[in-house]
């Protein structure tokens, strides 16, 4: 896999933006595939080349491809069928729901990123299931902005909608409670979703991290290993911290120590962070470096996967690597990313029937409290220690 530099990833369509700066080469790409779409050079309803021979083309990383999708999905230029691929699609405003100004409730959601494919899934669930039910959804991304999040949901507020789905802002401290409690006291509903704000209860729909990160940690030790490396990237969050946490605990009752030397955090982005990160883990002699190493999510590991080909070694034989959340991409890098699959269609699901059920006052005054279980996903990015066969996917090794 490829890994993106300044000079790379050159795609139609322009360098620069309005104001002169350079385009970002997700946006790029978005526009080129775009003007295909638009001029019949991808059909419609027909599948758009593969996010390999989109990285091949752009000379872009996996995560750029995904990013330049999903901007794509947005725009309404492409559908996502999982298993399929991606497909041209009619502009959805002639078939779509109707437009916000048609008389209809409005419920509110916030998440911190639309441009991690993570949140995106998420995002897209809720509104397809809320606009079955004729609500308007309006959507905001807080880019892990305490400013953007108060911003977000104090307009929200004044707009008396009727009901908000919230994934927390991942920070500490109290500054974020304030406009939560401004929603109580404007009787706005709101659920949590995907993980939960104990100072300010509510309804939430949340997967239980503790029993993935467990699940990872059990797996590897199945296979074998004794050296472990945890790598994540910026923004480093409340959760990163909860994920390296429960992995050193698992790791400690097995009498393996997660030295701070083995943790490495980028202070670069995402994938980009990832790379440097694992460079300087896998930089080590052999006899020093991981056999293992665990990214805090699934575009980290795309970048703890690039930097070991960059030293020239290979996963799985080399280093087994492991993300977490099981992004569409994950399938098709090379070998296919073992991680952790977050139910995302069940906690979507189950936050916005907690919502409308809330808004329909059907709901008895008791917080709804719904936790469930991510699982592991095997593909070929592992191996057993003292073997050279990675493990095959869905094989079931058993943890």
């Amino acid at each position: 896999m490829k890994h993106d530099s300044p000079a790379r990833g050159a795609a139609p369509g322009g360098s620069k933006s309005n104001g002169g700066s350079p385009k970002p080469q997700y946006l790029r790409i978005a526009d080129a595939v775009e003007n295909r779409i638009l001029s019949g050079i991808y059909e419609l309803n027909q599948a758009i080349p593969t996010f390999n021979e989109l990285c091949e083309e752009f000379q872009v990383s996996l995560a750029t491809v995904n990013k330049a999708i999903q901007e794509l999905d947005q725009r309404g230029c492409v559908v996502r069928c999982r298993g399929k691929g991606v497909f041209a699609t009619p502009n959805r405003d002639e078939n779509g729901p109707p437009r916000p100004e048609a008389a209809q409730r409005t419920i509110g959601l916030v998440i911190p990123d639309l441009a991690n494919p993570y949140f995106a899934s998420m995002a897209k669930q809720i509104q397809m299931r809320l606009h079955e039910e004729r609500f308007t959804v309006v959507t905001h991304s807080t880019d892990g902005s305490l400013s953007l999040w108060n911003q977000h949901l104090q307009q929200m507020i004044d707009d008396r909608l009727d009901g908000l789905i919230l994934v927390p802002l991942d920070t500490s401290g109290a500054d974020k409670e304030v406009v939560l409690w401004r929603l109580k006291i404007a009787r706005i509903p709101f659920v949590y979703m995907n993980s939960n704000f104990t100072r300010v209860p509510s309804d939430f729909a949340i997967s239980d991290l503790g029993h993935g990160i467990r699940e990872i940690a059990d797996y590897l030790l199945s296979l074998g290993h004794k050296r472990f490396g945890f790598v994540s990237a910026q923004p480093f969050m409340n959760l990163t911290q909860k994920k390296m946490d429960v992995f050193r605990e698992r790791l400690s009752e097995e009498g393996i120590e997660l030295a701070s030397k083995d943790v490495i955090v980028s202070p670069l982005e995402h994938d980009e962070g990832g790379f440097e990160a694992a460079r300087e883990l896998l930089s080590r002699p052999a006899s020093e470096r991981p056999t293992a190493i665990l990214a805090s999510n699934d575009i980290i590991a795309f970048g703890v996967m690039s930097a070991a080909a960059s030293l020239g070694l290979k996963v799985p034989n080399d280093v087994s690597v492991v993300g977490y959340d099981n992004i569409e991409a994950s399938r098709f890098t090379s070998p296919p990313l073992t991680t952790i699959e977050q139910p995302v269609d069940l906690i979507a699901a189950r936050a916005a029937k907690i919502i409308l059920m809330r808004i329909q006052k059907k709901l008895p005054s008791e917080f709804q409290e719904h936790v469930f279980l991510p699982e592991l996903v095997e593909r070929g990015s592992c191996r057993r220690v003292g073997t050279d066969r990675p493990i095959e996917e869905g094989s079931g090794t058993s943890v």
